[in-house]
């Protein structure tokens, strides 16, 4: 559709143009005899060889300079006798003379470059008292300077008219071919100096860079076919003009490619540019060049056009600036089918259109779409711009109104710490009575603190009861953890760390806090959000699907990710502390992880940490005080080192879960690094995939009682096939017993993300 327009316009001019010869018919001279200058030939001795055109006489010339006569016997018809005629060359890359009658014929079109080859065609004005002879016969000698390869190709016939100008199509194809190449040469620069004022102002959008090396190498091509290049580069104008195509073709490709931010082009096609280079620079030689140059020059053209249609057509599907991609395809499908003939005629097939050149034309549409591309992209900056600063503007507006609201605040908020205060002090002394120590239980309907209701108790642990709440104020459901008893400060400071851990951690695959308070009652607790789901050990009946399982633990990982970032370390990660809830609009299960209560901080190392798109974010100097990185755990929570499944808590020794430890936590919870928590990460993956624990026996029970190194575990692929082999190797990396040789939650969660895990609509 993009070419079809401009060949319709082409056909339309050469239909009026034909209506203007004066109804004079043309004559087509075909055949010729062709004489070779020689310097050791005698007048009248050199051999003589019959041509017919179109045809290319190379061959029978020598590979340098010289000079061959065309000469032809015309009979000229009745109607031509008496009248000046024309004789028209379409298409001829030659410097030429022509004598009529043994008198030189004058031409019609000077020849201002100066160049050793012609400017594309050839126009000559016969007088009419040649054409007035009696018997209306004409000699006819056409000198032609052989001085490249192509200026021994004739591949338009040679045409006599009785008209001024020459005949219809001829003086057609000359003007097109001039006008288009004049047109595109203006067009480029125009469009280029666009592009370069633009760049100088933002030298951050490297797509007009490169369209800057493109635009000026392809000019080049319209000053070629115009007979400019010659006065600049002399006999070696062709395969400068050919390498500087090159240069502009493969621009193009890196314009596409920062456009639509498709990434770095091929090496290949640099190699390859300057392979050509190099072939070019070798075969200079101006009756040599052509036969190499050319092919290769019209291959790589080939190759371009059919890449940036695939391209764009690729972007196009993708919904990605649309307008930029079909302009794209549209400039580059109208580029390939109007430089055919350009293409054909290069290759030395001759010319299909009749001498029409349409390359030059391709480049003004390239040149067009660029221009319209750029308006565009200007009016959307100025509608962005008027929208920003209408948003702006309201902005502004809130802001004064908000900053009023804060003054009425701030005023509320002195207020309300004054009576906070007074009610804190008195809650801090209710922990000191004989009543504090005792555990706090609640029964459905019961108000806590007179701002949440008692739904129901969901579990309990060492540390506290979590129950299902209601606030009073808006009845939104939450939960609600309550310290078991007030028996000591260690078993307070460690609920209160565990508060203040969760308050610094957002990430939506983290259970998340609303409210942490001192009853009036006096008792702790801590408000956080409802999860209305089960946890991963109460849903092994889903364990060994894998495509479920590929969900839950890319999630793990983030949330770990996001935890470590902070300097925190959880320290008792398995899956009943892995909360997981299915919602209606979600393909794959949501998860968040729970339970900071043996949560600590640890020394931060950019070795331990790295985040997926974020940059590590250091933890907050209370989270780092010796004080909370080394407390006692609850001895409430205490259990036998030879129970697996439950907690480890003897003081001062270990926490956790023995089953999910590290075995470097066998020489302290001081030990716990983020890597610590990547093993029990792998454990988790190991069963959620095949259904078995990977340890006969936890190593951490292994190492604590002094034996050697355990068996390896089966390798999860013997058990789960169906998972990808790399994926295996990162998740068997986490269960190494050498801390060093596991990854970090953003590598698990960057190799999870693979095709055979789907990533969840809810997760980030």
């Amino acid at each position: 559709m993009s070419g079809g327009l401009p060949l319709l316009v082409l056909c339309v001019l050469a239909l009026l143009l034909a209506g203007c010869g004066g109804g004079s018919h043309t004559l087509l001279l075909a055949d010729w005899t062709m004489t070779v200058a020689s310097a050791t030939a005698a007048e009248g001795a050199t051999p003589t060889t019959p041509v017919h055109l179109p045809a290319h006489l190379d061959g029978a010339l020598p590979s340098e300079p010289s000079r061959f006569t065309l000469r032809a016997a015309v009979d000229v018809p009745p109607d031509f006798r008496g009248r000046p005629l024309t004789l028209l060359i379409p298409q001829l890359w030659a410097r030429t003379s022509l004598v009529a009658n043994g008198m030189e014929a004058a031409p019609l079109d000077a020849d201002e470059t100066d160049g050793y080859r012609g400017d594309g065609s050839a126009r000559f004005r016969i007088p009419g008292e040649i054409s007035a002879r009696a018997d209306g016969r004409i000699a006819l000698e056409l000198r032609v300077e052989h001085a490249w390869t192509q200026s021994a190709w004739l591949d338009t016939v040679p045409r006599l008219s009785a008209t001024p100008h020459g005949d219809a199509w001829g003086r057609f194809v000359r003007l097109f071919n001039r006008t288009t190449a004049t047109a595109a040469g203006v067009t480029i620069l125009v469009v280029f100096f666009s592009y370069l004022i633009l760049y100088i102002l933002d030298r951050r959008d490297s797509a007009y860079g490169w369209f800057l090396v493109e635009a000026l190498a392809g000019c080049l091509y319209p000053a070629f076919q115009l007979g400019l290049t010659p006065a600049l580069f002399g006999t070696y104008d062709a395969p400068v003009m050919a390498i500087a195509m090159l240069v502009a073709l493969w621009a193009s490709v890196h314009v596409t490619h920062a456009e639509f931010s498709i990434g770095r082009p091929y090496r290949r096609l640099t190699v390859a540019l300057v392979v050509v280079t190099v072939i070019a620079a070798l075969t200079a030689n101006p009756f040599v060049s052509t036969h190499y140059v050319a092919p290769l020059t019209v291959l790589f053209v080939g190759f371009n056009v059919g890449y940036q249609l695939k391209s764009t057509i690729s972007v196009y599907l993708q919904k990605r600036r649309a307008f930029h991609a079909l302009a794209n395809f549209l400039s580059w499908g109208a580029l390939g089918l109007l430089a055919s003939p350009d293409m054909v005629s290069w290759l030395g097939f001759g010319e299909i259109a009749g001498g029409l050149r349409g390359a030059s034309l391709g480049l003004i549409v390239i040149a067009v779409f660029q221009s319209a591309v750029l308006s565009r992209d200007h009016h959307l900056s100025r509608r962005n711009t008027v929208r920003l600063n209408t948003e702006l503007a309201a902005r502004v507006d809130l802001l004064q109104s908000k900053n009023q609201e804060v003054q009425v605040l701030n005023e509320e908020l002195r207020r309300q710490i004054a009576a906070r205060s007074e009610q804190l002090a008195q809650a801090l002394g209710r922990l000191t009575s004989p009543t504090a120590s005792r555990t706090r239980v609640f029964d459905a309907g019961a108000v806590v603190d007179g701002r949440y209701r008692i739904v129901r108790e969901i579990g309990a642990g060492g540390m506290g009861t979590v129950y299902e709440v209601e606030r009073v104020s808006d009845g939104r459901p939450l939960a609600l953890k309550v310290l078991s008893s007030m028996g000591g400060s260690a078993e307070m400071t460690r609920f209160a760390r565990e508060a203040q851990i969760v308050a610094q951690l957002s990430h939506p695959n983290i259970v998340s806090i609303v409210d942490v308070d001192v009853a009036a009652s006096g008792f702790f607790y801590i408000v956080m959000e409802l999860i209305s789901g089960l946890s991963l050990r109460q849903q092994t009946e889903r364990y060994k699907d894998v495509a479920w399982a590929a969900g839950v633990l890319r999630q793990i990982a983030l949330g770990l990710a996001a935890i470590h970032a902070r300097g925190v370390v959880h320290r008792d990660l398995k899956p009943a502390n892995v909360l997981v809830t299915s919602p209606d609009d979600a393909t794959l299960p949501h998860v968040k992880i729970a339970d900071f209560g043996v949560s600590s901080a640890y020394e931060f190392d950019a070795n331990d940490v790295r985040t997926v798109g974020a940059v590590p974010v250091a933890r907050p100097p209370s989270i780092l005080s010796s004080s909370s990185s080394s407390l006692p755990p609850p001895s409430s929570s205490s259990a036998s080192l030879s129970s697996p499944s439950g907690p480890l808590t003897e003081t001062g020794v270990l926490i956790g879960t023995p089953k999910y430890m590290a075995p470097e936590l066998a020489s302290g919870a001081r030990a716990a690094k983020p890597s610590s928590d990547i093993f029990s990460f792998g454990v988790i993956a190991y069963e959620l995939l095949t259904g078995e624990a990977p340890f006969t026996e936890p190593l951490a029970l292994r190492k604590l009682g002094g034996h050697g190194s355990s068996d390896p575990p089966a390798r999860i692929r013997v058990r789960c096939p169906a998972i990808d082999e790399a994926i295996a190797s990162v998740l068997e990396q986490c269960i190494a017993e050498n801390p060093e040789q596991r990854p970090t939650a953003s590598d698990i969660a960057e190799a999870l993300s693979g095709p055979w895990a789907p990533r969840n609509a809810s997760a980030p």
